[in-house]
Parts: structure tokens; sequence; C-alpha cells
């Protein structure tokens, strides 16, 4: 779903291609960043 937003998106404030920004937000969804964020809204995964 996030990746047909994102090929759906006009250019806007990055050089990045669609791929690029679909990569990156695998990425994120991983990290630990991500995690610590779920955690503290009181969010969890499955």
């Amino acid at each position: 779903m996030a990746a047909r937003h994102i090929h759906q998106e006009r250019e806007g404030f990055t050089f990045l291609t669609p791929r690029d920004k679909i990569q990156e937000l695998a990425l994120y969804s991983v990290s630990d960043d991500y995690f610590t964020v779920r955690k503290s809204l009181g969010l969890t995964v499955g």
C-alpha cells in the first residue's frame, strides 16, 4: 500500500527515486528508532 502511494507522489522535497523511498521506508520499519517510537506510543506489533 505504501509503495503504491509513493509511486503516485508528485516530485517534492527530495531527489530520491520511488525505489529509494521504498527502501528507506523498509529500513526504517525495522529500525530501533521505529520500535522505540511505537513503544512510547503504546503500539504493538502482532
